[in-house]
């Protein structure tokens, strides 16, 4: 099964942040969405990073409070792997696994993936952060919790 697949029966939207959007927007965005992460989007829908809460509570327990004032940029992670539409389900898995991380959006020609379509229920394969208001995309993988996937 490739990503495009899942996509078809999914949809693609996922919330995006500004770099220049201070980490409190992003603590509100993140709870009133009830998601872990956040893909960090220049002005031509480039990715130019992703902040998760593990980057946020890092960044709190280093800084304290104060840090809620920094800009997104200053606490995201800059090197953020991809996939495109044309992967399968198989190697993003693989790649999720491998490099230890849970968020993988999906990009064509260096832009996020835009698709249409958020209502459907989850596919088995993966978790797909789903906002009201973006259409582009991110591949989220399963945590497994005693042995079973959430």
């Amino acid at each position: 099964m490739t990503v495009k697949a899942i996509l078809s029966r999914k949809g693609g939207d996922v919330v995006t942040i500004a770099p220049t959007a201070n980490l409190a927007a992003a603590v509100q965005l993140l709870a009133e969405r009830r998601i872990g992460a956040i893909v960090v989007t220049g002005p031509d829908d480039r990715v130019a990073g992703i902040l998760s809460e593990r980057d946020i509570v890092r960044t709190l327990a280093a800084r304290g409070p104060a840090a809620l004032d920094d800009n997104v940029a200053a606490v995201m992670t800059r090197k953020v792997t991809t996939c495109t539409q044309a992967d399968t389900v198989a190697s993003i898995m693989e790649q999720m696994t491998e490099g230890k991380f849970r968020h993988l959006p999906v990009v064509e020609q260096g832009h996020l993936a835009e698709l249409p379509r958020q209502d459907e229920p989850q596919p088995p394969a993966g978790r797909l952060l789903v906002p009201p208001h973006h259409r582009n995309l991110v591949v989220d993988r399963p945590r497994r919790v005693r042995g079973r996937r959430q």
